[in-house]
């Protein structure tokens, strides 16, 4: 049973003879390793030169094409029943090949299988413990297996046609979403590879990360039809009675008034069919009539404004001898989010439709360590251990930039929805709800 092991490799000599050699070291024995050196710039050629002579490792060396590219050239030349990739700045475990190659022949119904993993710093020091959980696509909801040190069925992976060479920057999402869809990965939950972290790590490149997500997510909504006929109506709410007057719609901001980035990026959005301010003040009314006549406006009472918004959205849409047409999806947009884009209400949009979920939500991840009373004093709830992170004891708090609720989940208790989210990053999730957060918003918003 042979196992390939493929490397795509781009200046990084000073660790890829240790990914090299850890793939020698391992236990199994039956196992090829394809190389290709991206174009590197450093030592990379002159290392590689050392392992010519070993007839289970082949390099190749081209012109820089990019990972995905590097990534289906591996796949093409794989002869192995299985196949993982292999950073050049990690290694694996001595037992990693064994491990998840014995968890497919003995699982016959999976096609992937991946392990937990460390974290450990550039001189290979540990940081972390990264357990995983047993992922299919009802959970995987943005928790996608690291696209390093997973194995799998070699005819599977050339049967999804390998990786899509628009998005260089990747962790493995895209090929995962299309992997779920028909095939089961199983978990390993024993640490078997070394995740390496430093500045260029792909992990440490948030935004690209998640930019990237939002154009796979895209082209997969697209290819797939899955906006056919789909209606999504955005509902903003504004008033002037507010917690704060900074975050009043008809306040200046930045050269504009703060409800107008709200309906102009809204506008933007190609998946949003309608648009609907509601509104108690008259003022408002006034200014949307004169300045955005395409917009739908709702006139709300007074006494509606402590209201939850799902309670004013069955008031507009479901009450008898409503003028509104009830969507598919309602978009919930408040005003003081001024940062918000199109391209996130499309993300959201987009994640709702591919996971199949009711709800989807944005989000900030809680990246401090978070305490809470117990017995023995304070404890940390979202990092138990020292040393020990589970993926999914990430913590998320709600930004309220964007809610998106299927229609014929409105009726149904918010504890029974499915929910999913988008992450968005801390200069695109300032909620003004103070003098700091206005003054921090037009500092953003004057910048970009």
């Amino acid at each position: 049973m042979l196992v390939t092991v493929y490397m795509p490799a781009y200046n990084y000599g000073s660790y890829i003879e240790e990914a090299i050699e850890s793939v020698i070291n391992q236990t199994c024995k039956s196992w090829e390793l394809i190389i290709i050196n991206d174009g590197s710039t450093d030592n990379t050629k002159d290392i590689l030169k050392k392992y010519s002579e070993n007839v289970n490792i082949r390099v190749i060396n081209q012109e820089n094409k990019g990972l995905n590219v590097s990534n289906n050239i591996g796949l093409r030349l794989a002869r192995g029943k299985y196949i993982m990739r292999l950073d050049a700045d990690d290694y694996l475990d001595s037992n990693a090949i064994h491990i998840l190659s014995d968890a497919l022949e003995n699982n016959p119904e999976a096609d992937l299988s991946f392990p937990d993993y460390y974290e450990v710093d550039p001189d290979g020091n540990i940081l972390n413990l990264i357990r995983r959980n047993k992922l299919n696509k009802d959970s995987l909801l943005d928790m996608p297996a690291h696209g390093a040190c997973t194995l799998y069925r070699t005819k599977i992976l050339k049967s999804l046609g390998g990786y899509l060479e628009d998005f260089q920057c990747q962790d493995g999402y895209e090929l995962w979403i299309r992997f779920t869809e028909k095939h089961l990965p199983i978990n390993i939950n024993l640490p078997l590879f070394y995740y390496r972290q430093h500045s260029g790590s792909l992990s440490k490149n948030k935004s690209k990360i998640l930019s990237t997500r939002r154009a796979i997510k895209k082209k997969y909504f697209q290819s797939n039809g899955l906006g056919n006929n789909l209606k999504s109506t955005a509902i903003i709410f504004a008033s002037r009675k507010t917690n704060h007057p900074k975050n009043d719609p008809l306040i200046d901001i930045a050269g504009k008034k703060l409800i107008d980035f709200s309906l102009d990026e809204t506008r933007k959005c190609k998946e949003i069919n309608e648009i609907i301010v509601t509104t108690p003040d008259q003022d408002v009314i006034d200014y949307i009539s004169f300045n955005h006549k395409d917009i739908k406006i709702n006139k709300r009472e007074n006494n509606d404004i402590d209201q939850d918004r799902l309670s004013i959205i069955n008031k507009i849409f479901f009450e008898r001898n409503s003028k509104y047409e009830v969507p598919d999806l309602f978009v919930l947009l408040n005003i003081n989010s001024p940062l918000r884009k199109a391209n996130h209400l499309s993300w959201a949009i987009h994640t709702l439709q591919i996971f199949e979920v009711d709800r989807v939500i944005s989000v900030d991840e809680e990246l401090k360590t978070i305490y809470q009373h117990k017995d023995q004093g304070l404890e940390p709830v979202n990092n138990s251990l020292a040393n020990l992170k589970l993926e999914r004891d990430a913590l998320f708090t709600e930004n309220g930039a964007i809610t998106i609720i299927k229609s014929d989940a409105m009726n149904k208790a918010i504890s029974s929805l499915r929910t999913s989210h988008i992450v968005l990053l801390p200069e695109e999730s300032v909620r003004i709800n103070s003098d700091y957060e206005f003054w921090l918003a037009e500092m953003i918003l004057q910048k970009k």
